[in-house]
């Protein structure tokens, strides 16, 4: 309770520097149409969590945090993880489409690398479009997201994108179908294990270590231990030796091993939003015990026009690159698979992804994040103009115009892809 009293006296005497106001006190469940974030103190490391009082829609939470990110954690916008006590999971059945109820962690992303502060929004929720097999029901896992405003040490921090974690309590929810109906399509059972591309030699290709650039984030045996790897370095083998027939055979072919949909899915979407950093790394592996690899995008910063460093990216969807994948190599363009999925996405183009639609999501988005991205773009935007990694960019735009750029470059690769299928 001091600690609480100490910020709210703090509170008062502090104003905000982008509407020259007072700071909302702790009792503002929103800020700018946004829920709020209350962190104190602030996160100071990326390698260790510190205690962290968070208040959020009233209530206090007694948790941990820590300053997240690899290349992103050494911006001057912070990304932080926030770990919550068993005893109090982080409840809020209204945030993001299913409700992040009982969670153990949550994810405050920064997006100082994207100033319009919706591309990795936008790309899950295209993911989301891919999967969608009516009735709320999908054939891929997907990730919630949403929108926060975020204050630490009792001052505005900025416009941030909250993620879900992908934990075991994650394919738990998947495995229980009372908990969240609407993913009970994807048949997933507690206890599998889960892997993440760290690096690009998580390419699927024949390595000294099979598994090299992979780290294992859950099941048995732990990374570290004999046979921890052994599913996965079988499944590169697997795509690496087997011939096109083997490849394809019905009955002990790669289908057999994974989701075809959720991997060919996995070359569609990321060439379509042109996620070049996501085609090997930045990706997630869930195997199924007893069951089916899947795929779960993740981190799409680099995406819709822009590389990591934000440099402009010109529209350009190629049908045959993917040979930085292994698995891409031998999926695309396999005469076993490619004509039912050539057919399925040209359907998708004018379904699901029909460009209407994702414009139309775009400024749902934007409708959503604006007056905070604006906000946002008034404490950070010196600092993203000159930060060294971009600052001889001579193209720079507002949150607006950015918004603006990834509409008009949707529109140009929405009709290359329209092209090739």
């Amino acid at each position: 309770m001091s600690l609480i009293l100490i910020l709210l006296f703090s509170l008062s005497f502090n104003s905000c520097s982008f509407m020259n106001s007072p700071v909302l006190p702790y009792e503002n469940q929103e800020a700018m149409g946004l829920p709020v974030f209350y962190i104190h103190p602030k996160p100071i490391s990326k390698d260790f969590y510190s205690p962290a009082t968070v208040i959020y829609k009233g209530k206090s939470y007694d948790a941990e945090a820590r300053i997240r990110g690899g290349f992103t954690a050494y911006s001057p916008k912070k990304s932080y993880t926030i770990r919550f006590s068993d005893s109090d999971l982080f409840n809020d059945p209204e945030l993001g489409s299913e409700g992040f109820t009982d969670r153990k962690k949550i994810l405050l992303v920064a997006d100082f690398d994207d100033n319009s502060h919706i591309r990795n929004r936008l790309a899950q929720k295209i993911w989301e479009m891919m999967q969608d097999q009516g009735g709320g029901l999908y054939s891929s896992p997907v990730i919630q997201t949403d929108s926060s405003v975020v204050y630490t040490n009792g001052s505005f921090e900025g416009l941030y994108t909250v993620i879900d974690a992908v934990n075991e309590q994650y394919f738990d929810r998947y495995a229980d179908s009372s908990t969240t109906p609407s993913l009970d399509s994807v048949e997933m059972t507690s206890g599998g294990n889960l892997y993440k591309g760290d690096t690009r030699e998580a390419n699927f290709y024949i390595k000294n270590e099979l598994y090299d650039g992979f780290s294992k984030k859950m099941g048995t045996p732990e990374s570290g231990n004999r046979g921890a790897y052994d599913d996965l370095t079988d499944l590169i083998l697997f795509v690496n030796n087997s011939s096109d027939d083997e490849f394809a055979d019905a009955s002990d072919g790669f289908s057999t091993m994974a989701s075809v949909e959720s991997y060919y899915d996995w070359w569609f979407f990321s060439s379509f939003i042109s996620a070049g950093d996501s085609m090997n790394k930045n990706a997630y592996h869930y195997h199924n015990p007893h069951g089916l690899w899947y795929f779960l995008p993740w981190d799409y910063n680099q995406s819709f026009g822009q590389n990591y460093i934000t440099k402009r990216k010109s529209p350009s969807f190629s049908k045959y690159a993917q040979s930085q994948n292994g698995i891409f190599k031998r999926l695309v363009n396999h005469p076993g698979y490619e004509t039912a999925q050539n057919s399925r996405y040209s359907e998708m183009l004018d379904t699901a992804l029909e460009l209407d639609q994702i414009l139309a999501e775009v400024d749902t988005l934007w409708d959503e994040v604006q007056e905070a991205a604006e906000a946002d773009w008034d404490k950070w935007g010196k600092e993203y103009r000159s930060y060294e990694w971009w600052e001889n960019r001579d193209d720079f735009t507002t949150p607006r115009e950015e918004v603006d750029y990834i509409k008009m470059w949707i529109t140009s690769i929405h009709g290359q892809a329209k092209s090739q299928f």
